[in-house]
Formats: C-alpha cells, structure tokens, sequence
C-alpha cells in the first residue's frame, strides 16, 4: 500500500479522500513488551475527522 496514490478507507469515518488524512511526525517506536522507547520516531498517518491510524511510514 502506498499512502500517497492508494484509497484509504477508516473503520469510524468510512472511505477518505487523502486531504482527509494527517501525518503526525516522530512518533516513538515503542517495545510492545517492555514500552521502552526503541531507534528513531517515525511518521503515522491518522483520520483528520475521529484520530483513528490509518498507517505507519
């Protein structure tokens, strides 16, 4: 899936154009056991309309 040209569908919002989505910078990558934060932050994508994730860079 390429966030740039693929259709984006959001399990509360429905079917999103990409003006619909936002990229929120440096997220923390976290250990899932330990929650210890791992390497460098990475971009997740998110709905504008019910802040759900749609995807991670």
């Amino acid at each position: 899936m390429r966030i740039e040209s693929d259709p984006l569908t959001c399990e509360n919002c429905g079917d999103l154009d990409h003006g619909d989505v936002e990229t929120v910078p440096e997220v923390p990558k976290l250990d899932p056991e330990s929650y210890a934060v791992e390497g460098e932050g990475t971009d997740v994508y998110v709905c504008r309309g019910c802040g759900s994730v749609l995807g991670v860079r």
